[in-house]
């Protein structure tokens, strides 16, 4: 797992030892994308074009 660590800071250019691998869905995918982006009380502006749209909205309604 430690190769695979390094292998992320690596490709994404960091050395912050949170750096993990996840499996998941899509939607595992954009609800971490926004708990990592968004803190918690920011406002967020979503552009809600379809199903995935919906989906962000719905997670950050949520924070």
């Amino acid at each position: 797992m430690n190769d695979i660590k390094k292998g992320i800071q690596y490709a994404f250019q960091t050395s912050n030892n949170m750096t993990l691998a996840m499996s998941g869905s899509g939607h595992t995918a954009m609800e971490c994308a926004v708990f990592n982006i968004v803190e918690p009380g920011e406002s967020v502006l979503v552009a809600v074009n379809g199903i995935w749209g919906e989906r962000v909205a719905e997670i950050a309604e949520r924070m």
